[in-house]
């Protein structure tokens, strides 16, 4: 049970900065893209297809702080208090554009430690600035003092334009989970619609998806993780260069026998000055509640992140 603390606040942590991206690019220039589908946990859709459609290129950073706390029986306790930090950058141009993510976090819990390391790397094409495809690949690793696990995820993805401003994208993949010597695959898809402008100093972006993660259940390998549902929206403003966003993300676990075990909701607000080139800043807030609906037990996650960014 603790490492499973541990490695669902890791998670958690090193996902901080990003919006659900499935159909359009996120107006935020810091957030961080990446992130690994993991069941049990929050589920947050990066489509490399966007790419093309994000404007300049940029280098970045973030710097996270997160604190868990479990609340079983009606008794509150912390679970796990952690750091990481995250470097990032991206390329765009005319017709290609390609994006890479590294992260790292420290976890403690009440005297022991665990670590988490990542990256993502995402290239795709746009055409006649009507379609896009991309590719990306993920992955994280949790390494505790007696055990080392590993997560990978690739997607291929699509976008459509129409017009300026409305956007359609999906994407698909395979996530792959290794842990004591045994592996394990499942698919991912997820799909979404979106209206997005940027124009100068002002910009919207409204977004909604939905994910579907399906089910492991290997008794070879040893490994079995719930299906997992997603539903989820974002709302994204600039005016004068300030930025305002709020998302918001409900999942559903369900296990091999079809019954709900766990839902998840997770709100991130962010705030922050994003021109369209030069310096960015951005930070965060974000909060997720884990609930285990066969025994009413929490799990409550509180992550701040301050991001910055260099557009050009």
């Amino acid at each position: 049970m603790r490492y499973v603390i541990l490695f669902t606040a890791g998670l958690v942590g090193l996902a901080g900065a990003a919006q659900a991206q499935v159909a359009a690019p996120r107006l935020n220039p810091a957030a961080i893209e990446s992130f690994i589908v993991t069941p049990n946990r929050l589920n947050k859709p990066f489509n490399p297809a966007v790419l093309p459609w994000s404007g300049s290129s940029r280098i970045g950073a973030a710097l996270t702080d997160l604190e868990a706390v479990d609340t079983i029986g009606g008794v509150s306790t912390l679970g796990a208090e952690g750091d990481g930090k995250m470097v990032h950058g991206r390329f765009v141009g005319e017709n290609f554009a390609i994006a890479g993510e590294v992260y790292q976090m420290d976890l403690g819990f009440q005297g022991s430690s665990a670590d988490f390391e990542g990256a993502m790397i995402a290239a795709a094409l746009q055409f006649g600035g009507v379609v896009a495809v991309g590719a990306s690949r993920q992955n994280a690793e949790f390494i505790d003092p007696t055990s080392t696990s590993s997560e990978t995820l690739t997607l291929i993805g699509a976008t459509l334009r129409i017009g300026e401003a409305f956007y359609f994208g999906a994407a698909s993949g395979d996530e792959t989970f290794e842990q004591g010597g045994g592996e394990a695959d499942r698919s991912v898809s997820q799909f979404g619609v979106a209206y997005h402008t940027r124009d100068g100093e002002s910009g919207v972006h409204l977004e909604v998806f939905r994910q579907m993660v399906d089910l492991i259940d290997d008794p070879v390998a040893g490994i079995t993780e719930d299906e997992v549902e997603s539903d989820a929206f974002t709302v994204e403003f600039i005016f004068s260069n300030i930025l305002l966003g709020l998302e918001a993300i409900m999942s559903e676990a369900t296990d091999n026998a079809g019954v709900l075990q766990e839902e998840t909701d997770l709100i991130t607000v962010s705030l922050g000055w994003a021109p369209e080139e030069g310096l960015s800043i951005v930070a965060s807030l974000m909060n997720e509640e884990q609930m285990d609906v066969t025994t009413g037990d929490i799990t409550d996650i509180d992550t701040v992140i301050v991001a910055a960014a260099w557009s050009y």
